[in-house]
């Protein structure tokens, strides 16, 4: 095993992001004002584009498509020992919507299960509250209010890099979702059955998108995110999908009516699960093969 690539998510993975981020807080003014926009990074021999923001109270966020990969990172939270973490997002008088982030290796980072609905999201910019639960240590909120700047172009040029939309009519029924990513009385009949792809990596995840059609199989699935960019997590998803069915719980046999879900699947080498996953062995969501397909 390649133990360069051994790590779960973090540094190695989102590198050019970090990176990037700690020279931007070098060299700008330690909070933007809300008239700009967005820092803009691009490198072509490495097929990234990035849009970054930072604030003087230390939190930083970015969006960066590569090589086809499109991811959001935020930095500066309060450092926390757990994989999940739910950000709570309230732009001006709007509502407050919960965003769901895995953690990296760096516990004050975490990356976007769903980056693009989140992209478009923060390119209006305007008064941003950001909450983190029960973060501090009596166990109380954390919430950073920032001015954030419109981005009319940064932002805007990482998700047409990577083909997504400026707009999209799924963002309203995925913001819906809660946490589990399955609407209201559905469950899986036939779980999705995956394989672990043929990658040098001990650990990553993937987040995909689909239509549970009348029969409650899956179709239009798209990978929302991915981590790392180059596991080969997110093909391994979709192909895990093809078999994978849905059930009416509020009638059982009945069609379904077409509804959008979302799924998250953990891939992790026997030996390399996390305390949490250790006492999570049951979680749906979860797949945890006992030996690693070597390439």
């Amino acid at each position: 095993m390649n133990t360069s690539k051994s790590k779960p998510w973090g540094t190695r993975a989102f590198g050019p992001i970090l990176t990037v981020t700690t020279l931007a807080i070098a060299s700008v003014a330690s909070a933007q004002d809300a008239s700009q926009d967005w820092d803009l990074h691009r490198d072509a021999r490495a097929r990234t584009t990035l849009a970054y923001t930072e604030f003087s109270n230390g939190l930083a966020l970015g969006f960066r498509c590569m090589d086809g990969d499109f991811s959001a990172v935020v930095s500066g939270l309060p450092a926390s020992q757990t994989e999940r973490r739910t950000l709570r997002v309230k732009f001006g008088d709007d509502d407050t919507d919960d965003t769901f982030w895995t953690t990296t290796t760096e516990p004050s980072v975490a990356v976007a299960d769903m980056p693009a609905p989140l992209a478009r999201m923060f390119r209006r910019g305007g008064s941003l509250r950001l909450t983190v639960p029960r973060a501090n240590s009596a166990g109380q909120d954390v919430t950073y209010a920032v001015d954030l700047p419109q981005s009319s172009v940064a932002i805007d040029e990482t998700l047409t890099r990577c083909g997504k939309p400026l707009t999209d009519p799924r963002d309203v029924e995925l913001n819906a979702l809660a946490d589990g990513g399955l609407p209201m009385n559905l469950n899986w009949e036939t779980r999705p059955r995956l394989d672990f792809p043929r990658t040098d990596y001990a650990r990553g995840f993937a987040v995909v998108s689909c239509i549970a059609d009348q029969s409650g199989r899956a179709r239009d699935c798209v990978v929302e995110s991915e981590h790392p960019h180059d596991g080969r997590f997110g093909r391994a998803t979709l192909d895990g999908m093809n078999n994978a069915r849905l059930t009416n719980l509020a009638q059982p046999g009945a069609p379904l009516r077409p509804s959008r879900f979302v799924f998250r699947a953990i891939f992790t080498v026997d030996g390399y699960q996390t305390d949490e996953e250790r006492r999570a062995t049951s979680d749906d969501r979860r797949y945890v093969p006992t030996r690693r397909t070597s390439r």
